[in-house]
């Protein structure tokens, strides 16, 4: 068996594949097997993997004849290798020179069944360098782990700062612990945070991590993709929507399959983590609508979102928005009037939590719901004493008709005295 599975899952890729398997063939540690699975490519992916494994026979191409996603393209690699430790190196990236050797040295120091190295960052387009920087001291931050609670909580949770990447790529892991985990996961498409739930899986199975960033062995192609493209539709923002509800459904079943399995603090752990990933990727979900060009998030927007991700998690995601935005007005010394969107969301989302009857706090969406509307619900009350205060001080005897965003702030501050008294 070979020392080293390299795992690839291809589509449509053909204009980086050839650079990608030139960074492997010019290492200068040879026990490896590369295993590419082919998603259905119909560019000249399969021609260059086919004539590649005429050359050398360490290629192993797994023909997929339809496109699956980049999960199902993993697994179906991963099913085929034979390597005592898998990495995953995606189509459009690179290994740099003396990878392997310098892994091969560290794994036989440690016995480590998940190793985590260094990466260097190429930005492939106009991206802003503060976001590059950011992005590769994140990935080679000097981090200690003792075992896979640490990686678990340094990946997933708050309280762990989520200073770890939650990344496949980037690492080497034993064979038999990556073979393991894929087999707790769905074979299906997942779309977006794919990796994210792979690496879920594998860090459950984990038992001798290791931080190894010293070795810069990763070269990343960092583009924009589809979540950071500009124009960013409703579909496309949906499709997102449903892959974050999967993965954070997957995520917590495979947590809550612990309990009773294994020592409790690994399942606390475990659930806190998926509590937590799901949380992030809440976050990360409507930031990717409300930084678009038309951030206007609909009633359309939140039911769908509801409909992926759960209505109290959505919801809590919501009352975050409604926390910064009405904060933001405050800070600039405004009032509601400035900017009322925030009021309806408000509204919105007040009103599905209490249709939806979910009111248990041992709910970690539903603790999270709780603590953005009672500070989002502080800073309304504020902005709404403010422009009472102006309104007398200006308009003493006004009594002009108000429009229906001040019905709708007197709708929502009354709601807000209500739960007060």
């Amino acid at each position: 068996m070979p020392r080293f599975s390299i795992c690839i899952a291809s589509y449509n890729d053909g204009d980086y594949l050839s650079d990608c398997l030139s960074s492997l063939f010019s290492q200068d540690f040879e026990d490896f097997e590369v295993v590419i699975a082919n998603d259905g490519s119909i560019d000249a992916t399969e021609s260059i993997l086919m004539d590649a494994s005429v050359h050398d026979r360490r290629v192993v191409p797994v023909m997929l004849s339809e496109n699956q996603g980049t999960h199902c393209a993993r697994a179906a690699a991963v099913e085929r290798a034979r390597g005592d430790y898998i990495l995953f190196l995606d189509s459009d990236d690179k290994l740099l020179p003396g990878t392997l050797t310098a892994l091969d040295e560290r794994l036989a120091r440690t016995n480590s069944d998940y190793l985590h190295f260094g990466m260097e960052i190429v930005a492939s387009f106009a991206i802003d360098a503060a976001e590059v920087t950011d992005m590769e001291s994140q990935a080679n931050a000097r981090l200690h782990v003792a075992d896979r609670t640490d990686i678990l909580s340094l990946a997933y949770t708050l309280e762990g700062g989520y200073q770890l990447d939650w990344r496949v790529t980037q690492r080497v892991f034993a064979a038999s612990t990556v073979k393991r985990a894929f087999e707790s996961l769905p074979h299906e498409r997942i779309g977006f945070a794919e990796d994210g739930l792979e690496h879920f899986a594998i860090a459950l199975h984990t038992s001798r991590p290791v931080i190894a960033n010293d070795i810069k062995g990763y070269r990343y192609n960092y583009c924009t993709g589809a979540t950071g493209c500009k124009s960013f539709s409703l579909p496309l923002w949906s499709r997102v929507a449903a892959s974050f509800g999967l993965v954070s459904r997957v995520s917590r079943q495979l947590a809550e399959q612990l309990e009773g399995q294994c020592d409790s603090l690994l399942a606390r752990v475990a659930l806190d983590a998926a509590d937590g990933f799901s949380s992030r990727l809440g976050e990360l979900l409507f930031a990717q609508w409300d930084v678009r060009d038309d951030p206007v998030l609909s009633q359309e927007v939140f039911e769908r979102a509801s409909s992926a991700f759960g209505v109290v998690p959505t919801a809590a995601q919501v009352m975050r928005l409604v926390r910064d935005e009405a904060y933001a007005v405050w800070d600039a010394g405004g009032v509601p009037g400035d900017n009322r969107r925030f009021l309806a969301w408000y509204a919105w989302a007040e009103h599905a939590v209490e249709v939806a009857g979910v009111t248990a706090t041992s709910d970690a969406a539903y603790r999270l719901y709780q603590e953005y509307r009672d500070v989002a619900a502080g800073h309304i009350r504020d902005l709404g004493l403010r422009e009472q205060e102006l309104k007398a001080e200006f308009f003493p005897q006004s009594k002009a008709e108000g429009d229906e965003s001040e019905t709708l702030l007197h709708h929502v501050l009354c709601r807000l005295v209500k739960k007060i008294r």
